[in-house]
């Protein structure tokens, strides 16, 4: 209840954003900059490779923890249509990569849990990382706001994940008849991670460097828009509102575009409409999402041919 009476005021509040900026603050020659730039193609290019580089990282990890060879155009696109999915229905494309990958590569649950966790933490934590190496070098230059607005985000964003997480394993793990044969799954997991420790070590540097091309791919979104901003600002204002989603566990409408409104108001007052380019910037990495997972699909019907 708590958390459907959040997301309708997030959404609420967006629409009323939306009616400002667009009717009456009449910012009509500016609702479609970023989609003018001439380097935009560039841009989508640019974001189609990370989401790739996303979809492998998933698809590393799977077959670590399941020891099998996948195939990597079946995982990865069913991993980014989960991802499309997600951003309609949030929750509802975990079900679908489950299910999906049960059905094509006789993935078991514990697997996926586990890597699926596995992910969401090595995101979790190289975003808490990014946000303390930005906000150290921007707090070298300028003050302690940033530092606090950093804890802030970092004390809400453990709340969350504990809040989260504790009660599906109160609620849909430990309610399932099936535990033995899950703990006992678990046990074999806890072996191959064991034995494969640094291979996830290199997963974790991974993630970093992917979160170090989402910056840049901010970055010249953002530059694209018209904005007078450094790499270093640009990134911490991502890895905050990115940090800042990713916790909450709410994905709809207009929550990304709001956090981003209000960090930016604190680190860039100077940039005017930055709402419009939370919605631009959306709507691009959308579209190089479904590009992205249109591609893997492609090579599974060549692979097959």
């Amino acid at each position: 209840m708590y958390k459907k009476l959040l997301s309708l005021t997030i959404q609420l509040l967006a629409i009323f954003f939306l009616l400002k900026y667009f009717i009456i603050d009449n910012t009509s020659e500016k609702k479609f900059i970023l989609f003018e730039a001439p380097q935009l193609v560039y841009l989508i290019f640019f974001l189609i490779f990370i989401k790739l580089a996303v979809g492998y990282m998933f698809f590393i990890i799977l077959n670590t923890i399941s020891n099998k060879k996948n195939d990597f155009a079946d995982v990865s696109s069913i991993f980014l249509f989960g991802g499309m999915i997600n951003q309609l229905l949030p929750g509802a494309g975990h079900a679908y990569k489950y299910y999906k990958l049960k059905s094509s590569s006789k993935i078991l649950l514990s697997q996926f849990l586990v890597s699926q966790t596995i992910f969401t933490l090595n995101s979790l934590f190289t975003l808490i990382f990014m946000a303390f190496l930005t906000g150290i070098i921007l707090v070298a230059k300028f003050n302690f706001n940033y530092l606090i607005l950093i804890f802030f985000c970092v004390v809400v964003a453990l709340f969350f994940f504990y809040k989260k997480y504790k009660n599906f394993f109160k609620k849909k793990l430990l309610n399932k008849k099936k535990l033995e044969d899950i703990l006992n799954q678990l046990k074999n997991i806890k072996d191959i991670i064991k034995t494969k420790y640094l291979k996830f070590i290199y997963i974790h540097f991974g993630f970093i460097f992917i979160v170090v091309l989402e910056c840049l791919g901010f970055f010249i979104a953002l530059k694209l828009f018209g904005a007078e901003i450094t790499i270093t600002k640009a990134s911490y204002i991502y890895v905050i509102a990115a940090l800042t989603k990713t916790v909450i566990l709410i994905n709809y409408f207009g929550v990304f575009e709001l956090i981003l409104l209000s960090i930016s108001t604190i680190i860039i007052p100077g940039v005017e409409d930055i709402l419009i380019f939370g919605i631009s910037f959306t709507a691009i990495n959308t579209l190089a999402l479904i590009f992205a997972a249109i591609a893997v699909t492609s090579m599974k019907f060549i692979k097959k041919k």
